[in-house]
């Protein structure tokens, strides 16, 4: 993985507090360097799914930054089929360019009762590449 390099990567994600959710996903990633700091940005399309008691889904769209601190924002929409919520989740924590922990804070949009999805998130997600989508000017070259 060099710098200006991106990618379309396969994004693999556990989500968890007092609920645990798997998340799969697609992600565009990528390096760039200034100066002596490596950045990542990242943004991705996922879905989280409740691996513990009731099935909920959570397609969810968002994106991060990092350089050894990770910063993100998502739109998840949770649904359990009968009811749903709209959140928004900010997040802090560590984050490289295809790998990041950090604590969320889900804030609900809509249906604020509904109780599947807490407030709070610890989540863990890693990026594996699958094709190479630009190096360094060039464009669509397989990895």
């Amino acid at each position: 993985f060099r710098a200006g390099d991106k990618y379309l990567s396969f994004l693999v994600g556990y989500n968890f507090w007092n609920n645990h959710f798997l998340e799969l996903g697609l992600a565009h990633n990528q390096l760039d360097v200034q100066g002596p700091h490596a950045i990542g940005f990242n943004y991705f399309v996922s879905t989280e799914i409740k691996v513990d008691n009731d099935l909920v889904l959570g397609p969810k769209i968002g994106l991060w930054f990092a350089n050894g601190i990770g910063i993100g924002l998502n739109v998840i929409y949770y649904t359990d089929v009968d009811n749903s919520s709209w959140r928004f989740r900010p997040e802090i924590g560590i984050g490289l360019s295809r790998f990041k922990i950090v604590y969320g804070y889900n804030i609900a949009l809509t249906n604020k009762d509904f109780e599947k999805v807490g407030k709070n998130n610890i989540g863990v997600m890693v990026l594996f590449g699958l094709k190479k989508i630009r190096d360094r000017g060039n464009s669509l070259k397989p990895m």
